[in-house]
């Protein structure tokens, strides 16, 4: 069923994929979740291999499209949404599949379907999500540094 929710440009092979996702809205503070899979597409290589159909996740009118304008030339309109990113880093036995989106609007629960479909489909049993939050802290209290489920 990802076929409309998920345009493939070409399917990349894949071995013992993991699955990293970082996304941009509430669980983003300080752009930690979104600047660590940029990081992770750079550092890795990573080479896209699909995107969301925006159309079906997001309200333009809460997620402006972005534009590019060149010379006073309308040169690409980009709408908000989520690109997947494929890479095999050195000498590692698994691949590693990066999600790099938007939270969506609308229809949080197909969107997530949507990724667990293409994850079933790659082979994919493990799930990383990215993210961070503001907090009061103070500095002489105990800090939690990372959290796992």
């Amino acid at each position: 069923m990802i076929e409309e929710e998920i345009e493939i440009d070409n399917f990349p092979e894949l071995n013992d994929p993991l699955f990293i996702a970082g996304f941009d809205g509430w669980g983003n503070a300080l752009d930690i979740s979104s600047g660590m899979v940029d990081y992770l597409i750079r550092k890795l290589n990573a080479q896209f291999f699909g995107k969301f159909n925006p159309d079906l996740f997001y309200r333009f009118d809460e997620n402006r499209p972005t534009v590019s304008i060149e010379n006073g030339l309308l040169k690409k309109i980009s709408p908000p949404g989520g690109f997947f990113y494929a890479t095999r880093p050195g000498s590692m036995e698994r691949d590693i599949i990066i999600l790099k989106a938007a939270e969506p609007s609308i229809h949080w629960f197909h969107f997530v379907d949507s990724i667990l479909s293409l994850c079933q489909r790659t082979g994919v049993k493990t799930i990383i999500s990215l993210g961070s939050m503001y907090d009061n802290v103070l500095h002489t209290e105990t800090i939690v540094s990372a959290l796992a489920s």
